[in-house]
């Protein structure tokens, strides 16, 4: 495997068993070295015994040790530190922090936020944490809020450990999209109670939605009630009406959404506002648009496996290998 630019000209050399592409970098992995290249395909770095399956975030990589399977990271640049801490595992670095899980006694681990340096900003404490995230994205001095768990229950953190919002909820999305984060009211071990919350906890959108789709976009997002889905804006009112079996939110201006076919399989393509297909629900796995691009796979049921490639908003189909 390597990378290709959208134009088709080869960044990458595709000779790595595979590569992971981030903002401006990517890393590769032959064998037990692990490769970090910049957009322009020059080499950053060579690590041996070193393994990685996340992309590079504030310039540090998420790994493992081959030898010792301790968890670490590493950093773009080799004249900097890189971090072993012997952590159990870590989330991606943000501005500087990074969520790590580290053992604090005998088969017991606690969560806790680490900076550059490896020293902790809030020492393990929490038995659970997401990563830290800017609410608003309005900028490096917009606040930061980090998502925490006590006892299955989820509340928020700021960065030197404050609490924002006590432990409230019993399910949250990864990070704040748009400014909102998606959440669940415990006790709805059957479903319901979803809805969207600020940075102060206040809510945005009512908790009233049997589920939510993963997070705000385009200022929308998917809403299941009654058993099927479809889109709302942040008011709650339906953009596309509740009648398939998934709806993620809009992105690139198309919506994401999954149907059964005529064998009773479920498909997905893409809806634009009005409701019409973009693009015919025939795809058996798909992601969000993206600069222009969707990432989709097509089950071959003769071979057993899955075929893999990209579609653009018109349609066009770009698969691997050709």
């Amino acid at each position: 495997m390597g990378l290709n630019s959208l134009a088709g000209e080869q960044i990458v050399p595709h000779e790595f068993d595979w590569t992971i592409s981030g903002y401006c970098l990517a890393s590769c992995s032959r064998g037990d070295q692990l490769v970090i290249v910049d957009s322009r395909g020059a080499v950053l770095r060579r690590l041996d015994g070193v393994e990685c399956y996340s992309s590079v975030s504030d310039g540090m990589l998420s790994v493992s040790n081959t030898s010792t399977d301790e968890d670490g990271y590493v950093s773009v640049d080799s004249s900097k530190q890189d971090i072993w801490n012997n952590f159990r595992t870590g989330r991606s670095f943000h501005r500087g922090v990074a969520a790590v899980e580290q053992y604090v006694g005998y088969r017991k681990t606690a969560w806790g936020l680490i900076d550059k340096s490896g020293g902790f900003s809030i020492l393990p404490s929490y038995s659970g944490m997401g990563d830290f995230t800017d609410p608003c994205d309005v900028g490096p001095f917009s606040p930061m809020i980090e998502s925490i768990r006590e006892d299955k229950i989820w509340g928020l953190v700021n960065r030197s450990g404050e609490i924002v919002v006590p432990p409230s909820w019993s399910a949250i999305s990864e990070s704040f999209y748009e400014g909102l984060l998606v959440v669940q009211l415990p006790g709805q071990a059957q479903g319901g109670g979803w809805g969207l919350v600020d940075p102060t906890g206040h809510w945005s959108l009512m908790p009233v939605w049997d589920r939510l789709s993963e997070h705000v976009s385009e200022r929308s997002i998917g809403a299941k009630t009654n058993g099927k889905w479809g889109v709302i804006d942040l008011s709650g009112k339906w953009m596309i009406e509740p009648k398939f079996d998934f709806c993620a939110a809009f992105h690139d201006g198309v919506a994401r959404a999954s149907a059964k076919d005529t064998k009773g399989l479920l498909k997905t393509g893409y809806m634009d506002p009005s409701g019409k297909w973009v693009i015919e629900p025939k795809y058996d796995d798909c992601g969000d648009f993206r600069f222009g691009l969707a990432e989709v796979q097509i089950y071959n049921e003769q071979t057993g496996s899955f075929r893999s490639g990209y579609v653009d908003i018109e349609g066009n189909e770009y698969w691997e290998g050709s």
